[in-house]
């Protein structure tokens, strides 16, 4: 588990060469702040991979240049701490996560969390459930599904994806297009989100590090829009692996209705390091759709 305790702070990194295997559990985010970095080698494990599982924690998987490859009975599962922030990315058309029996989100009151495929991007599951307090309500903020130029593959084609709007994820397709179709050849384009007028609006475009690049860091930081309201950006540290140097803050997913004069972003290391940038330092605009 990465970032177990309340000021705790947990980094895995994989590139080239490296190998995760085992039975164990990937765990990224406790109680503190967990970031898990792939960039490429192996990762093979018989549990499931749980992104922020306790109240107040902030959690980041970055997959690209790999495939994490679950087994068929294991899971997938974002914000399930009450108050939790969960980003998870998969960038680029040799990242992918496949195989877990069933991808979960915002299972906890306040919960935040965006799902951003781009750029090729892949996640494969059996289904994707947005959970809900009972079988009518669900929790406060939309969990976002933001596709940009990525993937998504379901199994199961039904009960999700609007066949039930009470379990559906906010689908935001951006200008490079989305996909999500089923392996028993059903399309949901019929049930694809359209973005409202104010879903095209005052998203994050850029974040500017005003110093330049940050070194002496224990590992890349977790980056999130922690003012200015809205839903939906992911944002992730523009890390490099090799000489462990913070180069700035990469967009994945713009999001919307972030006030330009109040935003804010966080990068945090736990209480190794943080640092919150305000708007001089956020470009926010009208984001192009798909």
């Amino acid at each position: 588990m990465l970032g177990m305790s309340g000021s705790g702070y947990g980094y895995l990194q994989l590139v080239d060469g490296g190998r995760v295997t085992g039975q164990q559990m990937i765990g990224v985010g406790g109680y503190g702040r967990g970031v898990c970095h792939l960039y490429g080698g192996e990762v093979d494990i018989a549990g499931g991979i749980e992104v922020e599982n306790c109240n107040n924690g902030l959690a980041t998987l970055y997959v690209t240049n790999t495939v994490i490859q679950l087994k068929s009975e294991q899971y997938l599962r974002a914000g399930n701490g009450n108050a939790s922030h969960a980003t998870v990315v998969v960038d680029g058309p040799g990242a992918g996560i496949l195989g877990p029996s069933g991808t979960y989100a915002n299972q906890s009151s306040e919960a935040r969390v965006v799902f951003s495929l781009v750029n090729g991007g892949r996640l494969r599951t059996y289904y994707f459930v947005e959970y809900q307090k009972n079988g009518t309500t669900k929790y406060e903020n939309p969990c976002v599904v933001a596709l940009d130029g990525g993937v998504v593959e379901i199994y199961y084609d039904s009960n999700l994806f609007g066949a039930d709007p009470a379990k559906t994820p906010k689908v935001v397709v951006g200008a490079a297009g989305g996909t999500i179709d089923t392996l028993a050849g059903k399309t949901y384009t019929q049930y694809a989100h359209v973005p409202l007028s104010g879903e095209t609006s005052n998203g994050i475009l850029s974040v500017n590090l005003p110093d330049g690049e940050v070194s002496g860091l224990v590992g890349a930081p977790h980056v999130w829009a922690s003012a200015g309201g809205g839903f939906g950006a992911a944002l992730v540290a523009d890390w490099d692996p090799v000489r462990r140097v913070l180069k700035g803050v990469k967009v994945c997913s713009p999001g919307w209705g972030y006030d330009p004069a109040t935003v804010k972003v966080t990068l945090s290391c736990g209480a190794d390091w943080s640092k919150t940038l305000t708007a001089d330092d956020i470009t926010v605009g009208a984001t192009e759709t798909g």
